[in-house]
């Protein structure tokens, strides 16, 4: 019994493997597809694995539903497909889940929703979720406001890159909201924020300035 159990295990590993080997083949299909034929035949064979379960395949389908790239924009699709994937706990598709719950696209809007599935997002590690976790803890979106809480979402999401999410660290530090406030502080993520391009950084760096030459 035991050997049947191994043996069955290895080939379902192969089966996934193969699964995937043929999604990102499908995938280069579309994405190099230059005739209507060519996007029609990458389309089938990606859609035949959504049909099958693949959650990669279902959530690229959904996206191609949710912007409208070469299918009829239909967020009723986006959230079915979205909503198959994230049965596989597949990240992206979670966060996806928490878009269309926040905007009310292709469901009923219900913010509460939204925050449980960038929570999720998040403890797979999206870092974009953790940014979205910071908004809704600081807006009291379908949760209780929580300041501490979203400044804590927000450094991590920050310390990961984003940008607004920096320029938002900065702001907590400069007017000592969920955090104790230091000039020094928001200084640094200010500066960090204008670094990847947040012209609204460098308007509140300048505030700042004359605060932190006068500390000095």
């Amino acid at each position: 019994m035991k050997q049947k159990n191994e043996s069955d295990t290895q080939d379902n590993l192969v089966a996934e493997d193969n699964n995937q080997l043929l999604f990102a083949s499908a995938v280069t299909m579309f994405e190099t597809a230059i005739t209507d034929e060519e996007v029609n035949e990458a389309l089938k064979q990606i859609y035949e694995l959504a049909e099958n379960n693949n959650p990669k395949a279902q959530n690229f389908m959904g996206w191609l539903y949710y912007e409208g790239e070469r299918v009829q924009q239909d967020y009723k699709k986006a959230f079915t497909l979205f909503s198959k994937s994230a049965q596989s706990q597949y990240t992206d598709a979670l966060f996806m889940l928490g878009v269309m719950y926040n905007k009310g696209q292709g469901i009923n809007k219900d913010e509460a929703r939204g925050f449980h599935y960038f929570k999720l997002a998040a403890d797979k590690g999206d870092e974009y979720a953790l940014f979205n976790i910071g908004i809704h803890y600081y807006n009291g979106y379908g949760i209780k406001k929580d300041l501490q809480k979203a400044f804590e979402y927000f450094h991590l999401a920050a310390q990961q890159g984003i940008a607004n999410a920096q320029l938002n660290v900065g702001f907590l530090y400069h007017y000592g909201q969920g955090v104790e406030q230091n000039y020094e502080e928001a200084a640094r993520w200010y500066e960090k924020a204008i670094k990847q391009g947040k012209e609204e950084a460098a308007f509140k760096l300048a505030l700042i300035t004359p605060k932190l030459h006068k500390a000095g």
